[in-house]
């Protein structure tokens, strides 16, 4: 029969030693260290019971030895040994598991393949410039584009966040001396290129909800075409995983048709549930939805096959919790069936995604009852992330009074 295996911090069976240094035992020892690797202790003292204490004393202090750091230490392994510390709350880095997944995922998809094999001793800060610069224009694929050209801005904060982060960490355990990521600019926006956000503001909004409210048949019913998912967007400008989060308890009726957003729907691990948390805690908020909403919300009490205190209000099959991945699908073959009406609306379905609703609803608030309604409906708590929400035709400031002067000072030349 094969012998127990050593767990790491205990020790095997000791070795004795009474005649290599007289007057004393000598005691050996096998165990294992934090990494599982075989390691030997050694004690010599003056009884069996002193060896034995050191001995095991010795092991235990195995478990706390650190990884080696030095400056031939690759990129790869620093950014897995800093992955390794997110979502602990003692290594200053608490995480919920959906960060984690993403930054894990981010850091291993997009700078490991690339730069990766770098050893710490030889990354320059120009260097890494360089290669935030090629994340601008690198080709990749998205879930709406197979081939497109450059990462978005808030997937190139990703990875300056990974690549800052892990260099850090390698700084401070002494690998280098300084980190070479701590003064890469911050990917923005170029906002004097952009037209604003891509929204169905204005008179589309009211085209758009009509292209959407269709009827079918369904058995002896009619029912809306449109899932109520894409109606509830519409409704109160969530984000797609607070939209599949909403609970069929957290909806009321009393004093008007009222919605609490509380959680989200997220993905860790292959395996989706609801978060019962936001982004951040002042992002829980209760929703007055409009009076149209009515008919949206009383179709999903109709069809739900699962009641609770958990139950989503958004039902699948059997009860389920509609994923994001689900709902962006469901859009899709919206926008495939009603092609033809979305654009005689002047909807671009090109850039018509589910976070276009969204924006949507944001800006149609704005505009009627000003930014401070604005952001506490997006959720934001900063009132710039609300801006980037909002599409606003580019307002030009007209200088009067001025033409005046100029005619006085200069009239005669003509």
């Amino acid at each position: 029969m094969a012998p127990a295996r050593i767990k790491p911090g205990n020790i095997g069976r000791i070795e004795w030693d009474y005649e290599r240094h007289p007057g004393k035992v000598r005691g050996v020892a096998r165990t294992r260290d934090a990494a599982d690797k075989p390691r030997r202790v050694v004690a010599v003292r003056d009884t069996c019971e002193e060896v034995e204490a050191e001995l095991r004393t010795k092991a235990a202090s195995l478990l706390y030895l650190g990884d080696i750091w030095s400056p031939a230490t690759t990129l790869e392994e620093a950014i897995e040994r800093w992955i390794a510390t997110l979502g602990d709350a003692d290594e200053g880095n608490a995480q919920r598991p959906q960060s984690v997944e993403t930054y894990a995922r981010t850091a291993r998809g997009v700078i490991v393949p690339r730069i990766g094999a770098l050893r710490l001793g030889d990354i320059p800060t120009p260097q890494l410039r360089d290669f935030m610069k090629e994340m601008r224009e690198a080709p990749h694929r998205t879930r709406r584009v197979k081939g497109a050209i450059g990462y978005s801005v808030s997937y190139r904060l990703h990875i300056l966040r990974a690549l800052r982060d892990s260099l850090g960490l390698a700084a401070s355990m002494g690998a280098i001396p300084l980190n070479p990521a701590r003064d890469l600019p911050r990917p923005s926006k170029n906002k004097a290129a952009e037209t604003g956000p891509h929204s169905c503001a204005g008179g589309r909004v009211a085209r758009l909800y009509a292209s959407l409210g269709g009827q079918q048949k369904i058995g002896a019913a009619e029912r809306p075409a449109v899932a109520p998912s894409d109606r509830a967007r519409l409704a109160t400008g969530c984000r797609i995983g607070e939209v599949g989060g909403f609970l069929m308890d957290e909806t009321t009726d009393v004093p008007s048709l009222r919605l609490a957003v509380t959680g989200t729907i997220v993905t860790v691990a292959g395996k989706t549930f609801r978060a019962n948390e936001l982004k951040d805690d002042e992002q829980a908020r209760i929703l007055e939805l409009p009076s149209w909403a009515r008919a949206v919300v009383d179709e999903c009490r109709s069809i739900a096959t699962r009641s609770g205190p958990d139950a989503p209000l958004l039902q699948g099959l059997r009860g389920a919790k509609q994923s994001p991945a689900y709902i962006r699908a469901r859009l899709a073959s919206l926008k495939l069936e009603y092609r033809e009406p979305l654009e005689v609306a002047g909807i671009d379905l090109d850039d018509f995604t589910f976070h276009t609703l969204r924006r949507t609803v944001l800006t149609v608030v704005d505009e009627a009852v000003g930014r401070i309604y604005s952001q506490a409906q997006a959720g934001h708590a900063d009132a710039r992330t609300t801006a980037g929400y909002i599409s606003t035709p580019r307002a030009l400031p007209i200088i009067v009074g001025a033409a005046g002067a100029i005619d006085t000072a200069f009239g005669h030349a003509s």
